[in-house]
């Protein structure tokens, strides 16, 4: 009745969305031009920004799914039929993570297809700049259970160091919180 069609009215947008506004490609497309290193200087640099921006856009999803599992099979005060309930949509997600973590496997394929001279080329543009220093990527190493002393070192330093203000608090509050490798376990010992 009314509280239904209450409900789709607030389902539906205010005006008529555009893919591009949706999306938001016009904001997307314009973040390869290599800004942080003075632009652009040679041609495979677009590739390799391209590659690793796609990287990251698949580590925020992995992430996301990541996060809802925690928050699923961790909320406080859950009867453990309930929590179980949860398990298959726990599994469904990861079972997501575990696909797009494939697919990207593939993406080094495409870096494969620049030559190492190629990359030498634009190398001394962005430094010490390193996937190492990826906030997400070490994200998803700490929810999925990866502690400090498994790890292996970037450049001779700890992790940590390539991190600042509130992306480290952010590490550090993730390193402090629930990770999956405990929170499986619990499960397997209800």
């Amino acid at each position: 009745g009314a509280a239904r069609t209450r409900e789709r009215e607030r389902a539906m947008p205010p005006k008529l969305v555009t893919y591009r506004d949706y999306i938001r490609t016009t904001d997307l497309l314009s973040l390869q031009g290599g800004e942080a290193a003075g632009g652009l200087h040679f041609h495979e640099e677009h590739l390799f920004i391209v590659v690793h921006q796609a990287f990251e856009l698949w580590f925020k999803q992995i992430l996301f799914e990541l996060e809802s599992v925690v928050t699923l099979l961790t909320e406080p005060d859950t009867p453990t039929e309930t929590m179980m309930e949860h398990v298959p949509i726990a599994v469904k997600r990861l079972e997501r993570c575990d696909c797009i973590l494939r697919m990207t496997l593939r993406h080094f394929e495409v870096l494969e297809t620049m030559h190492p001279c190629e990359f030498h080329e634009f190398r001394n543009f962005i430094g010490p700049a390193s996937g190492f220093q990826s906030q997400q990527l070490r994200e998803l190493e700490i929810l999925l259970g990866l502690r400090d002393h498994e790890r292996f070192m970037s450049g001779k330093r700890p992790y940590m160091e390539s991190f600042e203000g509130d992306q480290r608090e952010r590490l550090v509050a993730l390193l402090e919180g629930p990770n999956l490798k405990r929170i499986v376990r619990s499960v397997l010992a209800t």
